[in-house]
């Protein structure tokens, strides 16, 4: 892997080599398909995002598990930049051959160190949510109350 530009964070495009990424870790409610070791495929391997702080491209990820191909187009987010890193948060939709269309949410984190001419290392994280409101997430509601005590627990501090 490497980048156009002066340094990693400076960088107006990334090249993915053309090789494939693969699983190393996955959540234990992860329901993609995905296996430890599992092929995932990136394309463009070459991605043209600019110098700006947002993300206007179309980045593809797709995968297959089960005999189901499924793909991940992102086309919106905000690339944060750093010296020697760059972190690219995407937002897109999830389909499959058997249907599925998701919101879609890709991290990719990378970093340079040692600067320019170092080796490029980097991780991605990845999630995905149904469209339709699938119903109330079991203790959610006990969260968020939580939270709106925590809120005006903090309101009341700073009053004071």
């Amino acid at each position: 892997m490497n980048c156009t530009g002066t340094t990693l964070g400076a960088a107006t495009a990334l090249n993915f080599g053309g090789t494939g990424w693969t699983v190393v870790g996955k959540s234990g409610t992860d329901q993609s398909g995905l296996t430890i070791g599992g092929a995932i495929s990136i394309s463009p391997s070459f991605l043209t995002i600019g110098s700006s702080t947002t993300f206007s491209g179309t980045l593809d990820k797709s995968w297959e598990a089960n005999g189901v191909t499924y793909t991940e187009t992102f086309t919106s987010g905000t690339i944060g930049r750093g010296v020697n890193a760059i972190d690219l948060e995407l937002a897109g939709t999830l389909t499959s051959t058997a249907g599925a269309n998701q919101a879609a949410y890709l991290d990719i984190s990378l970093n340079q160190a040692g600067g320019v001419g170092q080796l490029i290392s980097g991780t991605a994280t990845n999630s995905s949510h149904s469209l339709s409101a699938p119903g109330p997430i079991p203790g959610a509601g006990y969260a968020g109350l939580a939270a709106l005590a925590l809120a005006g627990l903090y309101t009341r501090a700073r009053r004071a």
